[in-house]
């Protein structure tokens, strides 16, 4: 990708208001031209396979043209996880982070205001097809996060598996196994390119990026939240993605320390930044040292504290225990009895104890 994070992001009002009064969703698209028409401008060639005999231009996403048709379907034709997700896809190409986390943000919203309507419908009660869209998303967030860039020099853009590219070839250089030299365009990355690159990294960016990457982790947060009560045991494995997620929010980070932008104490006055990206970075560079004002923090302390295990103890179970304690936050005492409970009897007894009124059928 080779793209800045802008600072304005999506409006998603347009895109989630209503089609009409007796279809919220619209229309099912499935087999039309346009999810046709989308398909083939996803379509790129893999530039790393060989060409043979018969050397060809190779096809180029257009992610522009997937976003802009994406958005007019979603907000006038058909209420589709299919649709969300590919302009998670084409945001991510477009905006890095910050479009990411517009894309999550979409398909959490249309999970909270139209489970009931949005397509694929339901078949019978059965959710397969909604489920493997919702997979296909978030497994995609992986592959989405690891090209976002985290450095962008006004020529070259780079994203983590960009960065582990160059490290591999500088410790392969070192011991003799590759002679390659860095040569910028003219031949592989190496690791004195990338240190010129973040040198041409204008501060800006560091502060904005960090900014996006925390939103789009918090995103990916509040989708899981409304995914998992809704689907039990179907809801799609979100540890891959966050642990994608974690690890480009801490680089991000360190190379935002590195730059100037932020400080472990504060932010500097003449970091050029929104106001979004001041406040995420003034997060993200201070420590809790005092009691806690809302409900909202004390979630958050508690998956800043998963992220804290989960970097420096990966083997120990506090970061997945606080991690499951930030997500049984987000659900009201009838929903997480339901999701702990799977024996009916036990069910019963437990709410009987506590006094808990059963829930009524819905």
């Amino acid at each position: 990708m080779t793209t800045t994070p802008r600072t304005t992001h999506v409006d998603l009002t347009l895109l989630l208001q209503p089609i009409s009064g007796s279809a919220p969703c619209g229309d099912d698209m499935s087999f039309s031209s346009e999810f046709d028409t989308v398909a083939e401008l996803r379509r790129e060639d893999d530039p790393t396979l060989p060409q043979g005999d018969f050397v060809t231009e190779l096809k180029v996403a257009d992610w522009r043209g997937v976003a802009t048709l994406c958005e007019e379907l979603m907000a006038k034709r058909s209420k589709d996880l299919r649709i969300a997700g590919w302009l998670m896809e084409s945001w991510t190409h477009l905006n890095g982070f910050g479009g990411l986390a517009d894309g999550l943000g979409l398909l959490d919203e249309l999970c909270k205001r139209y489970w009931q309507e949005v397509h694929p419908q339901a078949d019978d009660g059965e959710l397969e097809l909604r489920v493997g869209n919702l997979s296909w998303a978030i497994s995609h967030v992986e592959a989405l996060a690891q090209h976002a860039p985290l450095l962008k020099s006004p020529l070259k853009a780079l994203g983590s598996l960009d960065l582990e590219a160059a490290r591999t070839r500088g410790a392969a250089a070192k011991t003799g196994e590759s002679t390659s030299a860095g040569s910028g365009d003219d031949g592989p990355l190496m690791p004195d390119d990338v240190a010129r690159i973040q040198r041409e990294t204008p501060k800006a960016f560091f502060a904005e990026n960090l900014a996006q990457a925390s939103r789009a982790l918090d995103a990916l947060s509040d989708l899981q939240a409304t995914l998992d009560p809704l689907l039990g045991d179907d809801s799609p494995g979100f540890v891959a993605a966050r642990k994608v997620l974690e690890s480009a929010l801490h680089t991000a980070k360190r190379y935002a320390k590195e730059s100037g932008a932020i400080t472990d104490a504060s932010v500097p006055d003449e970091v050029s930044a929104s106001e979004e990206a001041r406040h995420v970075i003034a997060r993200a560079g201070a420590v809790h040292d005092g009691p806690l004002h809302s409900r909202a923090q004390a979630l958050r302390q508690l998956r800043d504290v998963a992220e804290f295990f989960r970097r420096t103890e990966p083997h120990s179970p506090v970061a997945y225990l606080a991690d499951k304690a930030a997500n049984w936050g987000e659900m009201t005492l009838h929903d997480w009895l339901r999701a702990v409970m799977k024996s009916g009897t036990t069910l019963e007894q437990i709410e009987e104890l506590l006094g808990v009124p059963p829930r009524q059928a819905e």
